[in-house]
């Protein structure tokens, strides 16, 4: 260890040509150039630099690398406190600064380390991030250029342009005159020939800074143009003992290191050691310095959002009084149960109690995979949650008898016969005719879902694929396509009205209707945008202006609007893959689904809506009203007006409405008696946010139902949008009553970080498969609580990870699972599960079918069962691996018709011996078989393709040995795991298995 110490300590005593070196040179020029011009370009106005790093100690490159590391984003944060930490590793990627022009961009491996500001402009560089992180208004290429204009020594009274409006509103006058008394005027000719003569480095920062001012000065407009001329060309050096990933000591006990993504990114990783204790970690203004002549990068305590967007500050970013940063460590604890349960990435979650909020947070997520933060200041769509907003609109028009609007009006009463008329139509026989009932529909009707109208170019509702309407004519019935023009709406409108009422219906005004107007509860998106057209035609600026101006306005609802940028999301709809989508704005339908908000604003519009603050007289009309229809013949009290759903009576009247894009899924719920409500929004649209909303009440005891949602219970079966892909699936699964937890369809870089996610939530890895599709490899786990220790490793060529078991054997950990799978150039490669376990162990790999049958037979004679069993094609032949594990009895049987394992199942069982490990594989003449290992056991067990007990005679009733699709899978998965059977084997064949 102090050989290390000593070695460490030598490494920092490298000359290494930094910042304060290339300051230094600057220094020297002040006799070559004018004295008065040489002295100002010698005063940096931020002077940190790489002297200003505590050497004193360091952590090498690896430590930490096997670590899971709990997201910044997660945690309590307070604007002027930061982030509070319990001991532990924590990462996150945050906005930055370049502060340095006329220097090479960070690259992959170069190093950046911790350092406070300084300089004499210090206080300024802080009030100037201070001011941003407060003002959502202000992008981050805003502050970039201010901050340039300042490292540039810019005369902001002779400044042109954007730039010194940023300044006015982030500093004060007498900040702003202090930063033009240091300021310089352009380079003279002679000045720049006297430049020309020093070094590079030296004239590369000289020149930079000369040239912003000339741009500043001229008013230039374009960002591009200012940071082609402060981003030098070439590649930063990297510096041998100060690469990327190097810890140092923070004045604050903890240790830090910096990865920059470019100069705007920083991922920054923290490790609080047990004996450092709660630490309040605040990244703002601090400064990650190179140790060369790169960029220093000024860092804020702001995450990321899109990195091609030109977005401003947005965690919390501005005080809001029903906002203010609240916490319950109960919520805390269900949201993140269920973010478990339902395999959920991220979401935002506000739940407000009597008209107080008791908590509000952002978890997880939008981009699993690019670990894009959410936090409560991350605007995503509400989907259908907006349709309330058209039912609030309308009501508004009618209580104050805006041009006699009436929501039992016929719609034609409002819309032009040009935009909603009879439709002519030809049905399937080639009969023409016309459906007149369009011209019948109320508002009440399009307010409620009775109008008939179809939705999404579907019949009976969403999800339904019948896209026929039956229509009555005399004794016959017409059979007629359901027509939608997706064109007809154009490009999206950006004007002041936001919305282009005539166009959106264009888009469905041709389609006949699926049922008669007011005949039945048919759920329709196209009904909202119809009523959002009349809601358009009354109001006097149109439909977006009377939101904003009697929605939004009313309610301070900082952060809503229609939708602008495309949204990051999750889906599975193929296989259980996770795949990550971002989704476009959908103007078209913007009364129906359109409106977007942080979580803040969407608890502030339910707050709203339960106090009735969006109308004068009739507070509760939205759901007290003749416009009503019954959802349920069971439940009288379960009804839909005016985009909202309720059910209950008095105090426990719950009033709801959800919503679903491709990618995202919301909720909003309130009880009116008490102002109780919870909203939520997750970028995942599978996710089942009702389910979470009823169980953080549940847990909470606020208004809790009659029967209660176990927690602990995997949602496992397929939910919205998971659809089966071409891949197939078997399971075995044993009764233990243990459960385990899946994971499916993971890419590589986000199957690891949710392996050490789940890992610190006390589950531990004991089954991995690994696949392709679509040319891109993805990952499943089986995770079961309870377990040893356990550690994963992959892309391991076979000598490679041989050496892995033989080290890992020393550690305590022995082999349980290995795979083996091909990448691209790379060839072979290897990845395996290792458990801590006090057991013997044995591996063997590339064996012949012979051989591995051999192999097994004497490790058996040895008292070792076998526990694992890899296969892959190599030519015309199959080689093998197994992995052997101390205990048990197990037999092998290879080579196996599927039909035939199915038969003799009946007499192994009668023999005490129960699957433990299926091995599919096909050969070259496209015929399947099997692998299967049999250990001793008797407790029951079911396997893919039985039949359950259906005659009572305490006997399955056969079936056969057959594979199922996903969702069947998974549904069986569920049910089996309620009646107390284990998943003990997942195996998946993909359907480019022979690419491995």
């Amino acid at each position: 260890m102090r050989f290390l110490s000593i070695l460490l300590f030598s490494i920092f005593l490298i000359p290494i040509k930094s910042d304060a070196q290339i300051l230094e040179k600057i220094k020297k020029t002040k006799d070559k150039i004018s004295a008065v011009t040489i002295d100002k370009l010698s005063r940096d106005p931020i002077t940190t630099s790489f002297k200003d790093v505590d050497k004193s100690e360091v952590l090498g490159i690896e430590f930490g690398n096997d670590r899971a590391y709990q997201s910044f984003f997660e945690q309590l944060f307070d604007p002027n406190r930061g982030f509070t930490l319990e001991p532990g590793y924590y990462e996150g990627t945050f906005q930055s600064f370049c502060i340095k022009a006329g220097t090479t961009p960070p690259v992959e491996g170069g190093g950046r380390f911790y350092a406070p500001i300084k300089g004499p402009k210090a206080d300024i560089m802080t009030a100037i991030i201070d001011g941003y992180q407060g003002n959502p208004e202000i992008t981050q290429r805003e502050v970039q250029l201010l901050l340039w204009a300042i490292i540039a020594k810019a005369d902001f009274t002779k400044m042109k342009g954007p730039v010194k409006v940023t300044a006015i509103k982030l500093l004060t006058p007498s900040q702003i005159a202090r930063l033009s008394k240091g300021a310089l005027d352009k380079l003279t000719r002679n000045e720049l020939k006297k430049v020309a003569n020093e070094t590079p480095a030296v004239r590369a920062i000289l020149e930079a800074e000369d040239n912003l001012r000339r741009k500043f000065y001229a008013g230039a407009k374009s960002y591009q143009e200012y940071e082609e001329i402060a981003m030098l060309a070439g590649v930063e050096p990297i510096v041998p003992g100060f690469e990327a990933g190097r810890w140092t000591k923070h004045p604050e006990g903890y240790y830090i290191r910096y990865f920059p993504k470019g100069y705007a990114q920083t991922r920054t990783q923290i490790y609080i050691p047990e004996s450092t204790g709660t630490t309040q970690f605040n990244p703002s203004t601090d400064i990650a310095v190179p140790p060369n002549r790169g960029q220093r990068l000024l860092q804020t305590n702001l995450p990321t959002g899109n990195p091609s967007s030109n977005t401003g500050g947005y965690v919390n970013t501005y005080p809001d009084p029903f906002c203010e940063p609240a916490f319950d460590p109960i919520v805390d604890n269900a949201v993140r149960k269920q973010m478990i349960m339902q395999n959920v990435p991220g979401l935002a979650v506000a739940v407000f109690k009597e008209g107080k909020m008791i908590h509000i947070k952002g978890y997880g997520y939008s981009n699993y995979y690019s670990k894009t933060p959410i936090t409560t200041g991350t605007k995503m769509h509400w989907a259908s949650i907006s349709k309330s907003v058209t039912g609030v609109a309308a009501a508004q028009l009618e209580e104050r008898g805006i041009n006699n609007f009436s929501v039992n009006d016929k719609i034609t009463e409002y819309v032009d016969r040009d935009t909603w008329d009879k439709v002519k139509y030809t049905d399937t026989t080639g009969i023409k005719s016309e459906d007149k009932r369009p011209l019948d529909i109320t508002l009440g009707q399009l307010l409620n879902n009775t109008s008939g109208i179809q939705h999404y170019g579907k019949g009976s509702g969403s999800g339904d694929d019948e896209l026929y309407a039956k229509i009555p004519k005399g004794d016959k019935v017409h059979v007629v396509a359901f027509e939608r023009n997706t064109d007809a709406y154009g490009d999206r409108d950006n004007g002041p009205r936001g919305w282009k009422a005539k166009e959106a219906v264009d888009i469905f005004n041709m389609s006949v209707l699926n049922d008669d107007p007011g005949m039945r509860y048919l759920y329709s998106s196209y009904g909202f945008v119809l009523a959002g057209a009349a809601v358009d035609k009354v109001s006097p600026d149109g439909y977006h202006p009377w939101v904003k101006e009697n929605i939004i306005k009313v309610a301070d609802l900082r952060s809503m609007d229609y939708c602008e940028e495309k949204g990051p999301g999750h889906h599975m709809n193929q296989d259980g893959m996770l795949i990550t989508s971002d989704l476009g704005c959908n103007q078209p339908v913007l009364p129906a689904g359109g409106y977007e908000s942080n979580i803040c604003d969407l608890a502030k519009y339910a707050y709203a809506l339960s106090t009735g603050k969006f109308l004068d007289s009739n507070k509760t009309v939205l759901w007290d009203n003749m416009v009503t229809v019954s959802r349920s013949s069971s439940d009288a009290t379960r009804g839909y007006s005016y985009g909202l759903n309720f059910e209950g009576t008095g105090k426990d009247l719950r009033v709801w409405h959800g919503g679903k894009h491709n990618n995202v899924r919301s909720h909003m719920e309130f009880f009116p008696a008490d102002s109780t409500g919870i909203v939520l929004i997750a970028p995942a649209v599978y996710s089942e946010l009702p389910r979470l909303a009823r169980y953080i009440r549940q847990e909470l005891s606020l208004h809790p139902e009659s029967s209660n949602i176990n927690g602990d219970t995997p949602r496992d079966r397929c939910r919205s949008n998971m659809e089966n892909g071409e891949d197939l699936f078997h399971g075995v699964w044993r009764k233990t009553s243990d459960d385990v937890l899946i994971r499916t369809g993971y890419e590589k870089r986000g199957f690891f970080n949710q392996m050490g996610f789940l890992k610190n939530n006390g589950y531990e890895v004991v089954d991995i498969e690994t696949y392709k599709n679509g040319g891109k490899r993805y990952w499943d786990a089986v995770l079961k609580e309870g377990q040893p220790d356990s550690k994963l490793v992959s892309d391991l060529k076979l000598s490679e990870l041989k050496d892995k078991i033989n080290s890992m054997k020393g550690n305590g950990y022995i082999v349980t699972d290995i795979e083996s799978y091909i990448a691209g150039n790379s060839g072979r490669l290897w990845g395996a599960v290792f458990s801590k376990e006090n057991k013997r162990n044995k591996t063997a790999f590339k064996m012949t079918r012979q051989e591995f049958l051999d192999q097994h037979q004497a490790n058996v004679a040895n008292g070792y069962a076998l526990a694992d069993v890899e296969s892959y094609p190599a030519g015309n032949v199959f080689h093998w691996t197994g992995v052997w594990v101390e205990g048990g009895q197990t037999k092998l049987e290879v080579n196996k018709k599927p039909k035939d394992l199915f038969d003799e199942m009946e007499s192994m069982r009668n023999q005490s011996y129960r699957i433990s490990d299926v091995e599919y594989y096909m050969l070259s003449n496209q015929e399947w078989r099997v692998a299967v290992v049999w250990e001793k056991s008797t407790d029951d067990e079911f396997i893919t393709g039985e039949v359950a007990d259906l005659d009572g005679d305490g006997d399955d009733d056969g079936g056969s040995l057959t594979l199922h699709e996903f969702c069947d899978h998974m549904s069986e998965h569920e049910l089996l795991s309620s009646l107390g059977y284990e998943l003990i084997d997942w195996e998946r064949i993909d359907i480019e298995w022979f690419d491995d």
